[in-house]
């Protein structure tokens, strides 16, 4: 994507009301418990990439990731809200798919 196209994105009405859905999502994520969820994330679908190789294990996978997820932001005595885990996840899974 090109310049003038990220700025014809940025500048639509569709992308303005997507932004206003995603916007507190956003300003969670940019948050010191944010960054360490992502990073967790990546971690954890990364892993569950590897030990869980077969086709079609996709719930498997997440379950994984959820789980390791968890126990690390238990052991960091933080918590955060599952939709937050989830998004992480889902974040970090569409990731690791764009740099295959």
């Amino acid at each position: 994507m090109n310049f003038w196209e990220k700025t014809k994105l940025i500048f639509s009405e569709a992308f303005n009301q997507v932004f206003d859905y995603l916007l507190p999502i956003i300003k969670l994520l940019l948050t010191e418990a944010g960054r360490f969820v992502m990073q967790v994330a990546m971690d954890a679908v990364l892993e569950a990439e590897k030990a869980l190789t077969e086709p079609g294990s996709g719930p498997e996978k997440f379950k994984r990731a959820e789980g390791a997820v968890k126990a690390a932001l238990d052991n960091a005595s933080m918590n955060l809200a599952l939709h937050l885990i989830h998004t992480a996840i889902q974040i970090a899974v569409t990731r690791m798919k764009a740099s295959q």
